[in-house]
Formats: C-alpha cells, structure tokens, sequence
C-alpha cells in the first residue's frame, strides 16, 4: 500500500512540473508565418558554419574571430531590413523582438513535445539553439549593443544616442575574453 501511495505521489509530482503547454493552432499558424518570413534571412549563413544545433561543437576560431565573424554576423542577419526604432527612451529592434517572440513559441513547442511539421520542427530547433548562443551567452546590455551595432546604418541619429548611453542601456559589445565562460567556449580556437 505504500509503494502504490509513493507512486501516486511520484506521478502527481512530475505532473505538477510537466512543461508548458502545447501552442494553440492559432499559435503554431503565427509560427508558420514567422518561419516563412525569417528561416531565409535569419539563418542562411550561418547555417554554413560548424554553428549548428545538429553538428558536435568544435573549436572554429579565435574568440575575437567568433564575435566579429559569427556574432555581429547573425546580428547583421537578424535584422536585416529593420529600423533602429526608439520607444520610450530605449532602443527597439523589430526583428530582434520577433526573434525572441518565436525563440518563446519554439521552445513552449519543443518542451510540451509537440507534432510540428518537419520544416517548422528544425526552424524551432534553430530558433532556440541560436537565442541560447547568440543572446542567453551575453548580458542584457550587450545584446541591446550587438543590435543597435547591427542597426547603426540604418538610424545614425539612434546609433548616436546610443553610443552616448542615452538609450536605456550602456553600450558595451562583449569582449573575447568573455566568451570562454559562454556557450561559445567549444567553438573556440585556441592557437591558430
């Protein structure tokens, strides 16, 4: 009788932690939207890279190379087409903000195991894997940085302000010396 009490308790437990809950169609029909529109400029070239969700990390280059290269360049992609918009005092990125909208439905997605479609299920896959690497790994200000860099041609009065700290944020790009105590530490060639 204990057993079966300890086991009840045990299932009702991990029911109590299960994960998010599955996306509504309406939900899932938005990601499919959001797929269609970014896969292509979100990810096209950094796919060619040893940065993949499906590829055993490996060192790729030096730490500096890693954030000039492969950080300011998915930056550069993610929001390619957009304006550097300022709302309330702080620097607003559209497509970045998309970016973290779909990194949430991707991952409410991929933690609830939900069916999606084998094109959407790698677009989640992707989603996550580079919101962990290319935002989780860096402090809220640096990412702010790493947008309003990214932005700077396409607003020079907003990459002013913020160059100046007058955006919510103080500009501060990450540094090389930073990134071994990232998820980027793998990727990292020691001696070239």
């Amino acid at each position: 009788m204990q057993k079966k009490f300890l086991l009840l308790a045990l299932v009702a437990m991990l029911s109590a932690c299960s994960t998010s809950p599955p996306l509504t169609p309406n939900e899932v029909a938005n990601l499919e939207a959001r797929a269609q529109k970014y896969n292509h400029s979100w990810y096209a070239l950094i796919s060619f890279s040893q940065l993949d969700f499906a590829k055993k990390p490996a060192p790729l280059a030096s730490a500096q190379d890693l954030i000039d290269k492969y950080v300011k360049g998915f930056y550069i992609a993610l929001n390619s087409n957009s304006q550097a918009q300022v709302q309330e005092g702080k620097l607003l990125a559209p497509h970045f903000e998309e970016f973290v909208l779909t990194q949430q439905s991707c991952s409410r997605a991929l933690e609830s195991k939900q069916v999606l479609a084998p094109a959407l299920q790698m677009f989640c896959q992707k989603t996550v894997f580079y919101y962990q690497l290319m935002v989780e790994s860096f402090s809220p200000e640096q990412v702010a940085s790493l947008n309003l860099w990214a932005l700077r041609r396409s607003s020079p009065q907003v990459w002013q302000l913020g160059q100046k700290n007058q955006l919510g944020f103080n500009y501060a790009l990450p540094q090389a010396s930073e990134l071994k105590s990232t998820r980027f530490a793998p990727y990292i060639l020691e001696h070239e």
